[in-house]
């Protein structure tokens, strides 16, 4: 079930409880009823669900490992450990692209003495390792963020260094010819040592930032044009607007685009800051003093009830780091949740926060626990409640770095579902505005059900070979559901897509 959806849900039921029940015991005996099948339906969702990351020690090596959570058991299992040739200290997040594969960056490893680093891909179901590229510095070395599929399919990336002059490249990889090809090579000028991911805006374009470059090296953000290649700089950051930025963009529903650096602003401890893609100008939003966090080392999310959510290294009542939520309509920052040693054993947050779809956030802390190997968190937006699910003991993981925990199976903002089927059906872009791709395994007919979120079929479709193009039309924006069924009219799949 869909964060939001229970959201509703609950609203809804809270509603009826408080209006009709209070004075009726037959009601609220029904009522009572209902509200359990509504716990049941969300939790099996949940159930169904694993958090997926990466930590940068740990594992049989102590040279990081792969490995997953499923919300509410006692320890993490490890999935995958790496061993220098194959990776070594994995940095950034976990991707699924279309094929249904995992990917991912280490910041070292490969053959022989090459240690420059690579990009891997893993199947979730089998448990299937494959390195899918070797940097050798001149095509990029270093990779310190995770990878992406753009709306025509290629995986794009950036590493730290590597290229001419050593400042990093944004790179690309087709999974359908396992061609890898460098898009750009920094020069200072435009920005130098990128650090994060892209990500793709409304306008298509990609958008990312560096740390460093720009009049005075204080890091830029910039854009990138797909079909031309074209880097731009939008916006320098000088001090007064922020220092270093580091982590991903991220689009908010108003259409701007907002990000946090480590350093810069009034304190030194970093902003939050806002750019608006029409417009070409940036602002800041929150200046970081310590107090109501700092230093922040990853990235914000939107979460269902549209507010931003994003975690500091330090701040908080012990300024040992800090929960927080921005509301983009008001103007408002919030401090949610304060991280102190001795009530949690869990402090210095750092990565980024994932809604999964039981609808609390979680996400890792670098320090505290049993060997001081960091943990697993959560944080209830509804309750404003925070705790450790699981520490990490150095086996399972140790010490986290940059990234998130993605989710698998259930349903959540912006994952797909994994599907096991041999027809596995892939959509992709997801959420989409005007059109989105289609994917089956199997060549052949298919016929595919486009469903509201109340279970009523809006329209029928059959589709001969192996891609169709499902347009917008007349759906409004929304959450919608694809039925698709095999040509003996056997169900493959079921996917959740997002009108936007």
């Amino acid at each position: 079930m869909p964060p939001f959806f229970y959201y509703l849900l609950v609203s809804v039921y809270s509603f009826l409880f408080t209006i009709f029940a209070q004075n009726n015991l037959y009601m609220k005996k029904n009522l009572l009823v209902l509200g359990i099948f509504f716990g049941i339906a969300f939790s099996a969702s949940a159930q169904n669900s694993s958090l997926w990351g990466m930590t940068q020690g740990g594992g049989s090596k102590a040279l990081g490992n792969i490995f997953k959570y499923r919300p509410g058991m006692a320890a993490d299992s490890d999935v995958y450990d790496f061993a220098g040739w194959y990776g070594a200290n994995p940095y950034g997040s976990l991707f699924q692209a279309s094929d249904g594969l995992l990917y991912g960056t280490t910041q070292q490893g490969g053959p022989g003495s090459v240690n420059y680093g690579l990009y891997f891909n893993i199947d979730p179901v089998s448990g299937t390792y494959n390195v899918v590229y070797n940097f050798d510095s001149v095509h990029g070395s270093y990779p310190t963020g995770g990878l992406m599929q753009a709306s025509n399919g290629l995986l794009y990336g950036m590493t730290y260094y590597g290229g001419p002059k050593n400042f990093g490249v944004i790179f690309s990889y087709d999974i359908s010819t396992g061609k890898d090809s460098v898009v750009y090579y920094f020069d200072s000028i435009h920005g130098r040592w990128p650090n994060g991911s892209l990500i793709q805006a409304k306008d298509s374009l990609l958008y990312g930032m560096c740390n460093g470059g720009g009049p005075v090296d204080g890091g830029v953000i910039f854009s990138l044009n797909t079909k031309t290649g074209q880097e731009k700089v939008l916006a320098n950051l000088i001090g007064s607007n922020g220092n270093w930025p580091i982590g991903d963009l991220v689009q908010a529903p108003n259409g701007l685009l907002y990000g946090m650096t480590n350093a810069g602003g009034a304190n030194n401890d970093g902003v939050l800051f806002a750019y608006n893609p029409k417009t070409g100008k940036d602002s800041v939003k929150v200046v970081f003093n310590g107090v109501n966090g700092g230093w922040p080392y990853g990235s914000l999310i939107v979460a269902s009830n549209g507010l931003l959510y994003g975690v500091t290294q330090i701040g908080g009542t012990k300024k040992l780091g800090a929960v927080f939520s921005y509301n983009t309509a008001a103007n408002k920052y919030t401090v949610e949740a304060s991280f102190d040693s001795a009530k949690h054993a869990a402090y210095l947050p750092i990565g980024s926060l994932v809604q999964a779809p039981d609808g609390l956030l979680y996400g890792m802390t670098n320090a505290g626990g049993p060997g001081n190997n960091g943990s697993i968190f959560q944080f209830d937006p509804l309750t404003n409640k925070d705790s450790v699910d699981t520490y990490f003991n150095g086996v399972n993981g140790q010490l986290p770095q940059y990234g998130s925990l993605i989710v698998l199976g259930g349903s959540t903002v912006g994952i797909p579902t994994i599907s096991t089927h041999k027809d596995n059906t892939q959509i992709y872009p997801n959420p989409f505005t005007n059109s989105t791709l289609v994917s089956f395994n199997q060549p052949g007919k298919h016929y595919l059900e486009i469903l509201d979120i109340t279970g009523k079929i809006i329209s029928n479709t059959e589709c001969n070979g192996k891609e169709y193009t499902l347009s917008r039309n007349s759906l409004s924006t929304g959450v919608y559901f694809v039925r698709v069924f095999d040509e003996s009219k056997h169900l493959v799949s079921v996917n959740r897509v997002v009108v936007e």
